[in-house]
């Protein structure tokens, strides 16, 4: 299945936070699966700002999935959640 990731249109150097959807999956079914068969935690849903989802388009599939990437992950948990992406 198809990933979307959400960026804003300039360039950054640093995106700590990444919005995605997979394609044939809801927010929160994609949630739901990266916790409980990858133990890896995300946010679904609107994150507070639903113009922004009426701006990208994802108001009717429900939102998002968010993902912050801080301080204390690791190249292994990037590597981590990509694995668990090319899985749907």
């Amino acid at each position: 299945n198809k990933v979307t990731i959400y960026i804003p249109d300039k360039e950054t150097d640093v995106l700590g936070i990444i919005s995605f959807n997979v394609d044939g999956y809801s927010p929160y079914e994609v949630g739901d699966i990266l916790s409980s068969e990858f133990d890896i935690c995300v946010r679904t849903g609107f994150h507070c700002s639903p113009f922004v989802h009426d701006l990208i388009g994802t108001v009717e599939v429900g939102g998002t999935v968010r993902v912050s990437i801080g301080a204390f992950n690791s190249e292994k948990d990037i590597d981590a959640l990509i694995d668990a992406l090319r899985t749907f």
